[in-house]
């Protein structure tokens, strides 16, 4: 679902632009003195107490003054308070007050916003956008309610605005009114019907109802009129994928290409970089690929067990037959300090420690896996081969070895559970004994 805008019927051009390069503090000081003597409305200063602080203070004609709290001598305390003055200031007309929301919901400040609308704007010109901005707060604080009464007073303007329709979308939505989305966005459409929000919108609605078809078809059409939405390609990816990660060959390398342009259009995009990195590991021929997006989802998600186990199969992928598998190993075992009971990261970590013919260790995470998740017939299948590695090279006598027969007796669990699996003839039962369960 792509995020809701917030609404200021102006845009305000900025009068001057300055480019800072190893600028002392002092220049600093005298560019915002420049800015405050050519502001024709607003008159300020910057003071300085003697020490390593200062004050920014302004003042208009009929308003103010305006003084926030002094600061230290550094480029994030003139940030910080410039900020503080700016908001100060915006807070005194209504018009500015919603310049002033606009800017609070792009940082995200949604209570805050929902706390500037105690009042709302007398002036009729301005009100719509207030109300916009406060549905807007109000959904992303979850307060779904008044949300959607605020998006109901907006309609009741008479405005015919789109916008209003979007947000009352996105309100019924998140508070599991599927229908009622739906037919909000089908009105944001008739109003405005090149508005790929509201396809984008229409499509994550059909997805949820796991009208996966409708879905694709919804996340294209906005597509079709703005290419550049990084969410919205990695929506589509994720449609083409389906709910388990079913998919044919072509829709899933369509569904790789959506997520390496959500990825370009924004490298800083987590989910898509996590999704590449499991669609591309185990592919051989682009663990070069595989590892570069994994690491780049490590990166934004260092506390993901999932993360650290994606990365650990990339690196194996890459490293298997080189010899060198510590740093695969170091990823699973990450995996497993955020996830003690992450029963994949102990079966790829068995199979890591195996290939260093640790034989015994690999065993031993084997049998954890299966512990942890006794009806996965892999798992039974990955602990017998090793048990039957090791008897092998121990040089014991076939049917005279506790591995053998703990081998044996987990072929013929893996086969019970999964009939593809076929008990090797070392001496075992004939398979075709075994019950599917």
């Amino acid at each position: 679902m792509l995020p809701l805008q917030p609404g200021t019927a102006f845009l305000v051009p900025g009068r001057f632009a300055v480019e800072v390069r190893g600028i002392s503090i002092e220049a600093l000081a005298s560019i915002a003195r420049e800015v405050l003597k050519r502001e024709r409305n607003i008159s300020g200063d910057v003071l300085f107490d003697g020490s390593d602080r200062f004050q920014l203070t302004a003042r208009a004609e009929n308003a103010g003054p305006w003084t926030v709290a002094p600061e230290p001598l550094s480029p994030g305390g003139l940030r910080r308070a410039s900020c503080e003055l700016a908001e100060q200031i915006l807070q005194t007309t209504d018009q500015d007050k919603n310049l002033l929301a606009a800017a609070l919901i792009r940082r995200g400040d949604y209570k805050g916003v929902i706390g500037l609308y105690k009042t709302m704007p007398m002036d009729k010109r301005y009100l719509a956008d207030a109300l916009n901005n406060l549905g807007v707060a109000l959904v992303q604080d979850k307060r779904y309610g008044e949300a959607i009464a605020k998006f109901h007073q907006l309609i009741g303007l008479g405005e015919n605005l789109p916008e209003a329709h979007l947000g009352l979308g996105t309100a019924f939505f998140d508070n599991g009114d599927s229908q009622a989305a739906l037919n909000e966005y089908y009105a944001t459409l008739s109003l405005r019907p090149h508005s790929a929000e509201a396809y984008s919108n229409l499509g994550s609605v059909f997805l949820a109802k796991g009208d996966r078809e409708k879905a694709i078809a919804e996340f294209r059409k906005a597509l079709d009129l703005n290419p550049d939405i990084p969410l919205v390609h990695y929506s589509l990816g994720a449609a083409l994928l389906g709910k388990y990660g079913i998919a044919s060959a072509k829709d899933r390398k369509d569904a790789i290409a959506e997520f390496r342009e959500a990825v370009r259009l924004n490298p800083d995009f987590p989910l898509a970089h996590y999704m590449l990195s499991i669609l591309i590991s185990g592919d051989k021929k682009d663990a070069e690929a595989a590892v570069t997006q994994s690491s780049e989802v490590v990166r934004s998600m260092p506390d993901s067990p999932e993360a650290h186990y994606n990365l650990g199969r990339a690196l194996f992928d890459e490293q298997e037959g080189k010899g060198d598998l510590e740093a695969p190993i170091t990823e699973f075992h990450e995996a497993l300090r955020l996830k003690p009971d992450y029963a994949d990261a102990y079966n790829a970590l068995g199979g890591a420690l195996g290939n260093q013919g640790k034989l015994d260790a690999a065993i031993t995470q084997y049998r954890e896996a299966v512990r942890l998740r006794p009806r996965e017939a892999i798992f039974h299948s990955s602990l017998a081969n090793a048990l039957k590695r090791k008897q092998l090279s121990s040089g014991a006598t076939l049917g005279n070895n506790g591995d053998h027969d703990e081998a044996c007796s987990e072929y013929k669990k893996a086969f019970a559970l999964d009939p593809s699996f076929r008990i090797p003839t070392m001496g075992c039962a004939e398979s075709a004994t075994a019950p599917h369960p």
